[in-house]
């Protein structure tokens, strides 16, 4: 499995199995020298230009998943069934579950009471490993 970040985060990458590939200049070559037989499937988490890259690197659109670049997904035939339809209580529930008994390794970098959601600086840099949690006002 091939994970696009910077270099900062390619030590967190490679203790959860993944083969980091630094974004930028010449990361299309990098791709394909890191899987010469071709890209399977492709998760866009960041934005259109990596729906574009899985589309150029010739990955079938039924194969491609964004959470965030809809209108570009519309275009090209992608899918956007990620959180959206997964957000179920029966599927929120069973995540819950798994997270719970370590079966899903989850990070949490930072939790926030509710009132200071417009504080949190972690969201904006865009490198967060995990998810941020937001707490019930009054919780610790």
């Amino acid at each position: 499995m091939l994970g696009i970040a910077g270099p900062g985060n390619a030590d967190w990458l490679r203790a959860h199995g993944i083969i980091p590939i630094a974004y930028r200049e010449g990361l299309v070559e990098r791709l394909h020298k890191a899987a010469p037989d071709g890209i399977d499937a492709f998760i866009d988490l960041f934005g259109p230009d990596y729906v574009q890259l899985a589309v150029d690197l010739g990955v079938a659109p039924e194969r491609i998943e964004t959470i965030i670049s809809f209108q570009k997904a519309g275009e090209v035939g992608a899918k956007t069934e990620g959180s959206m339809d997964a957000s179920t209580p029966e599927v929120l529930a069973e995540v819950a579950k798994l997270v719970a008994t370590g079966a899903i390794d989850f990070d949490i970098p930072a939790t926030y009471p509710l009132e200071q959601v417009p504080d949190f600086a972690e969201l904006e840099r865009w490198h967060t490993h995990g998810k941020i949690v937001l707490l019930p006002n009054g919780s610790p």
